[in-house]
């Protein structure tokens, strides 16, 4: 007597029809794989680097240095803890750096006992461009004509989080001295009341 065989053909049908579904199965997923994908196009704004030079705004170049604005025996008699350091960068967005967009230069000196810091920018500008810098620094600070603003110049001085900013503006020079410790005028008047008065008048 002769043995059956295990599956019948209606067991072969199903597997073969199992094995199709499975085989389709697998295909879409696979299709789906490599669908491209779609990514949203975004324009990418570069970060401000200083606050903004307005069109027809001319600084002249300085001959001025750092070591010549503030001399060494200046800084020791302001603090003899301080000491130019010429690492430093004015902050982006800061008026120290909108100074050396102006063809000015900005000097930061540094407490070598305690850390504080001074930064000190000095900038030269055109007739015209002076008087509409003028305008706008006096728009945006207090004014100040304690002791200590040399003749000709006009003082200004603004508080924020960031700590204190004097600023000396005549005969088309623009001065800004900030410290995070400055709470007053005369916490930096002392040092760069000198350094505005080489400029003459």
């Amino acid at each position: 007597m002769r043995h059956k065989r295990p599956f019948s053909t209606s067991s072969c049908a199903i597997t073969a029809f199992t094995s199709l579904v499975l085989l389709t199965g697998c295909t879409s997923i696979s299709q789906q794989a490599i669908q491209p994908i779609t990514t949203p196009q975004v324009s990418v704004t570069p970060a401000q680097t200083s606050l903004p030079v307005e069109s027809g705004m001319i600084g002249l170049p300085l001959s001025t240095t750092c070591t010549t604005l503030v001399t060494v025996d200046e800084l020791y008699k302001f603090n003899p803890n301080f000491a130019l350091d010429p690492s430093k960068s004015p902050a982006a967005g800061s008026l120290a750096k909108l100074a050396t967009d102006y063809k000015g230069i900005s000097c930061t000196y540094v407490n070598l006992s305690g850390g504080d810091i001074i930064t000190v920018s000095l900038a030269k500008l055109d007739n015209e461009s002076f008087k509409r810098l003028l305008a706008q620094r006096s728009a945006s600070s207090k004014p100040y004509s304690g002791g200590g603003v040399p003749s000709g110049f006009i003082g200004l001085f603004s508080e924020s989080s960031s700590g204190g900013t004097l600023e000396l503006l005549g005969n088309g020079y623009w001065l800004v001295a900030t410290a995070p410790w400055a709470k007053s005028p005369d916490d930096v008047l002392k040092l760069v009341g000198p350094a505005i008065a080489k400029t003459g008048s």
